[in-house]
């Protein structure tokens, strides 16, 4: 199983950011941000990969507080996140 998930460097903007997919009819929820990531507040909006365009859509690539779009994969009991 893979997923996707944008990570912000601050609380308030991921929150913003979330309301603003779920407003749009994207299906998304709160996470906490995988430490592999390294990035970001401590949390992050998940999403599945197929919305990651309409993610990218609506909140683009340059946001000053952005910190990136990762996928998150799993090989056996090895959890793998790349930065996209």
């Amino acid at each position: 199983m893979s997923y996707m998930f944008v990570s912000f460097v601050s609380r308030t903007v991921t929150l913003r950011a979330y309301n603003h997919l779920v407003d749009n009819g994207v299906s998304c929820s709160i996470i906490s941000t995988p430490t592999q990531a390294n990035v970001g507040c401590g949390i992050s909006v998940g999403f599945e990969e197929n919305a990651y365009d309409s993610v990218l859509s609506l909140l683009g690539y340059s946001h000053p507080a952005l910190a990136g779009y990762f996928r998150v994969t799993r090989l056996g009991n090895k959890r793998i996140v790349i930065r996209v």
